[in-house]
């Protein structure tokens, strides 16, 4: 990665391995991290689904209730209409 190995005769070199933990470290750092935001941004969007879920249902329940409103008006326009005689 930007470090590089050591060679077969070079025999054992702490330096490496010290660096090499360290880059580690930090690297595992960085994903703890980047986890907990991960999870911060998922529970934001889980949030903001369930409050969509309830306003869909709500826009829903108006719907249904505006459709009675609606073929309520025309079944009395015509009972209205058919009670005063009809057409003429």
């Amino acid at each position: 990665m930007g470090v590089s190995e050591p060679v077969a005769g070079d025999g054992f070199n702490p330096d490496f391995f010290a660096q090499r933990i360290a880059k580690l470290e930090m690297d595992v750092d960085m994903l703890r991290s980047d986890m907990v935001d991960v999870k911060t941004r998922l529970a934001v969007a889980e949030s903001n689904i369930k409050d969509m879920r309830e306003d869909i249902s709500a826009i829903k329940s108006n719907t249904t209730w505006i459709l009675r409103l609606i073929i309520g008006g025309i079944v009395g326009a015509l009972l209205t209409f058919i009670i005063q005689g009809g057409v003429q």
